[in-house]
């Protein structure tokens, strides 16, 4: 796992989600004081075949900077904290802001063919699919850490993937303008996430080949040991224990 190096304008070794959050609370604040709103029109995704045709193609990047209250700041805020943090660190900044808006991207457009086949347009806003994405990817690279849901309720974050899916389509699957919609974008989208975790890569036969059986054996005995370490770690409560 790789490690990223101070940003000086920041402090942190996190500057991509230091940015975003601060980018998310001058958006908010600039709401509530009722300036530019036209602006933040023009920065949600309204995502139909109409949309094509206008010509407004830096929406699907900037749609995850306008929440539309101020729960749907603190819920991105705490999101990105807590999930987006342990990405950048292990991914570096420029891959996490890569997966962070390709995870919106992808549901988009995934939304926009929907239309094309009798489907409601949706409409993107705050951390609509992004959530999904990270809690997926936050499962895939870490799956055995022990998370708490809503602080109190302690589970393996293997399971966050399936958790954030389904408040996903439960809570906000009219921001995808219907159920199909959100089923075929959120789908999408957590395959996205899993498969950019783990790293899986499609070799062509005829060159560079792959991984002999051996080398195969040998990396999934080193996967088996670090589940169990991770086991191991996630149920001390104090330091000391974890050499017994």
């Amino acid at each position: 796992m790789r490690t990223q190096p101070y940003a000086s304008w920041t402090g942190s070794d996190t500057p991509a989600v230091v940015a975003l959050i601060v980018i998310k609370a001058v958006f908010f604040a600039a709401s509530a004081l009722g300036l530019a709103e036209e602006v933040f029109t023009l920065l949600t995704w309204t995502i139909s075949p109409e949309w094509l045709l206008h010509g407004q193609f830096w929406q699907p990047v900037t749609y995850p900077f306008v929440d539309l209250g101020f729960l749907y700041l603190i819920f991105d805020v705490i999101v990105l904290f807590f999930f987006g943090t342990a990405l950048e660190r292990a991914w570096g900044t420029l891959r996490f802001l890569g997966f962070y808006f390709m995870c919106g991207i992808i549901s988009g457009l995934a939304v926009l063919g929907m239309t094309f086949l009798g489907q409601h347009g949706g409409h993107f806003a705050g951390s609509t699919a992004t959530f999904v994405g990270m809690g997926v990817a936050y499962g895939a690279l870490n799956p055995y850490a022990r998370v708490y849901m809503w602080f109190v309720l302690p589970i393996d974050a293997r399971w966050l993937g399936v958790i954030s899916a389904v408040l996903e389509l439960l809570l906000n699957w009219g921001a995808y303008g219907s159920v199909p919609n959100a089923i075929v974008a959120i789908g999408l989208c957590s395959v996205f996430a899993w498969t950019f975790t783990r790293g899986i890569s499609f070799r062509p036969r005829g060159g560079g080949g792959g991984p002999g059986l051996r080398e195969r054996f040998d990396r999934w005995r080193q996967r088996m040991r670090m589940r169990a370490w991770q086991r191991k770690v996630s149920k001390i409560d104090k330091p000391e224990d974890l050499f017994k």
